[in-house]
């Protein structure tokens, strides 16, 4: 059903050290995605994130994405990526959604 769908496309995975984050980036690797985490440490220990050795085979920024500038960096440094927000207790503001798809739309 997925097996050509993220095939060779950038995926940013905010909250990618967490429990599902880290099942996702698992998941979307093994579609063949070319992940990009985004988190700002890693919330538990042990964690699956670490067990599984996720990091060596994903892009990894240490980032808050509650930083504005720190996300618009990021998001304009990438071409055509998909997202995927799990932070559920970092979510974005509004405004933050605003500027973030209008940099997506220039």
């Amino acid at each position: 059903m997925f097996s050509n769908v993220y095939k060779n496309k950038k995926v940013l995975i905010t909250g990618n050290t967490g429990f599902k984050g880290s099942w996702l980036t698992f998941w979307l690797r093994s579609l063949g995605a070319d992940i990009i985490g985004v988190s700002k440490d890693i919330p538990t220990s042990p964690s699956l994130f670490e067990v599984t050795q996720l990091n060596d085979y994903i892009s990894f920024f240490d980032k808050d994405i509650r930083n504005l500038d720190d996300v618009i960096e990021l998001i304009s440094s990438l071409n055509q990526i998909s997202f995927f927000i799990l932070q559920h207790r970092q979510l974005f503001h509004l405004h933050m959604k605003i500027q973030l798809i209008q940099l997506l739309l220039m």
